[in-house]
């Protein structure tokens, strides 16, 4: 960890090594929070108890309240943490703690408040694209079994030959299924004969 700003830790009442400690295990938590994305709540209440307790630590480590950064259930005795906010909320902290005393440092995960929500998005996209990829190559290898069914000139051939060279396009299910129909028009195929081909 780089230099801590030294006028804002060098009160006596802090415990200048505790709060270093507790800034890194603040980014920890964050880092092992599920995306928004993953779960819309986050019903574990344990994890929410660690982090509460570290936020007390936090406030006895510097001699002031931290207490707004606890997270609270939206109903007394149950656990449902928004993850989007949950997250939002360790991210606020962080980023409190970096600019009272570490502003010396780089700003934390590379940018400031809004790269919380970035993470998130970015993890969400990662996987959207990994899905995306994992279709295609479905769709792809289904497609070529099938084309050795048909002899080539034939409509058939001609309507998979097409698909299987606009598959790579489709955006999801429901965009391979508009691509399909159009395909299926553009070589004079009913959707009787579509059944066929597929089944």
């Amino acid at each position: 960890m780089g230099q801590a700003n030294p006028e804002s830790l060098g009160g006596s009442s802090m415990d200048v090594d505790e709060i270093k400690y507790l800034y890194k295990e603040f980014q920890a938590i964050l880092s092992q929070t599920p995306p928004a994305g993953a779960k819309e709540f986050y019903m574990n209440p344990q994890p929410v108890e660690n982090y509460n307790a570290t936020v007390d630590l936090l406030s006895r480590a510097t001699g002031e309240s931290w207490s707004r950064f606890a997270a609270r259930p939206h109903e007394i005795g149950r656990y449902d943490f928004n993850l989007m906010g949950f997250r939002q909320l360790v991210g606020q902290l962080i980023n409190r703690m970096h600019s009272k005393y570490f502003s010396e440092e780089p700003e934390p995960f590379s940018g400031g408040p809004g790269t919380v929500i970035t993470q998130t998005t970015s993890v969400a996209q990662s996987q959207q694209i990994e899905v995306q990829i994992e279709m295609i190559l479905q769709l792809d290898r289904f497609i070529g079994d099938k084309i050795n069914d048909y002899d080539v000139g034939t409509k058939e051939r001609t309507f998979l030959d097409r698909l299987r060279a606009c598959v790579k396009s489709a955006k999801g299910y429901l965009d391979f299924v508009r691509l399909v129909v159009q395909t299926a028009k553009d070589c004079g195929i009913e959707l009787s004969e579509i059944a066929a081909i597929f089944s």
